[in-house]
């Protein structure tokens, strides 16, 4: 999944890393290593997702190439051999995975540069790119009701909620806190209520980008937060008490609701709903504000990114058509008959 590899990259600099035996020259070494290390404390299909990409790498790059000789045009060449045998998407998902090594490398002394960083992905044909399936505005209350049906409501009702209606991506969502949520905030002028939800770091977690921003929270998503209210602790709640296997290692992820978040799916598509990821609500929610006429510049704002252009990229076709176009036309222009002074 894409929140769990820029959850990866978060912690690629802090990570414990029990010390090496033997000296790390060559690529073979470096993914032997961390990846022992790292399983440790990983899930296993994010260690079987790791296992397969680093083997197409180990195969492209050569187990015992020597690591400080490796260089950009090395690192494109083998992405592009992947690409071809397998797909760009799957090239790119792959390199991620290996610039978090790389950054371990470097931070460890072991590579004098960051020069995979600057590399940038594939272009993913279209007929490779998955469908960003989203719910409108009725599919997403026709999914709390569902959610509703949960065993674990608040948690199922919760992730719906504030994945719609505040666009978080899943590991915010997972990590969000009842304090990091002012419901009863007031606006000092107009008395009005403007209640808001901060994305902050805490707990060694840090927002993508380390940027911390806030959310105005809409009516709607008021009502269903003063529901299920508590004074403190994460709003989605795990219900088993998940133990360590090494005591001292790090968490790679606090609590993943995928078994609630099939749930609901399943309870959405047999009562004829449609059936969208976790990352879709972030889609709903920026697709749901935009075609409501919302300025992008505010949607950009909300969603954590740095200015509209992903939003121009991704969400474009929503905005496709602006009557403004008209202005353009005889119809509409002022009179013709006024002379033109020389120019």
């Amino acid at each position: 999944m894409v929140w769990q590899q820029h959850w990866d990259e978060r912690h690629d600099a802090t990570m414990l890393v029990e010390p090496s035996a033997a000296p790390i020259a060559t690529i073979g070494d470096l993914f032997g290593h961390l990846f022992k290390s790292r399983e440790q404390t990983l899930r296993p299909t994010t260690i079987e997702r790791d296992r397969y990409h680093l083997a197409l790498w180990r195969r492209e790059l050569g187990e015992r190439s020597v690591l400080v000789t490796l260089n950009e045009a090395a690192i494109t060449r083998a992405r592009a051999q992947i690409a071809t045998a397998t797909s760009a998407g799957t090239a790119n998902d792959g390199f991620n995975i290996v610039k978090t090594y790389l950054t371990w490398a470097f931070n460890q002394g072991l590579l004098s540069t960051q020069f995979f960083k600057s590399i940038r992905k594939l272009k993913v044909p279209p007929k490779e790119r998955n469908e960003r399936a989203w719910w409108t505005a009725t599919e997403v209350e026709f999914a709390l009701s569902c959610a509703r049906e949960d065993a674990q409501t608040a948690t199922a009702v919760l992730y719906v909620a504030i994945g719609c209606f505040l666009g978080l991506r899943p590991e915010e969502a997972i990590m969000l806190r009842w304090q990091d949520i002012e419901l009863d905030a007031i606006d000092p002028l107009t008395k009005a209520r403007c209640p808001v939800a901060h994305i902050t770091p805490h707990d060694e977690w840090t927002p993508k980008d380390g940027e911390a921003r806030a959310i105005p929270i809409c009516d709607r998503l008021y009502d269903i937060l003063c529901d299920f209210r508590r004074p403190s602790g994460y709003l989605l709640e795990a219900t088993v008490v998940r133990t360590k296997r090494k005591p001292n290692a790090p968490w790679a992820y606090r609590y993943d609701p995928k078994k609630v978040w099939k749930r609901v799916n399943e309870r959405i598509v047999a009562a004829g709903g449609k059936a969208i990821t976790a990352y879709g609500m972030r889609h709903s929610f920026a697709s749901n504000l935009l075609i409501a006429n919302v300025p992008d510049f505010k949607v950009s704002k909300w969603l954590g990114h740095a200015d509209a252009r992903m939003l121009h990229r991704h969400y474009g076709h929503l905005r496709s058509y602006d009557r403004d176009i008209n202005a353009g036309s005889a119809a509409t222009r002022p009179s013709q008959s006024s002379t033109r002074t020389g120019a």
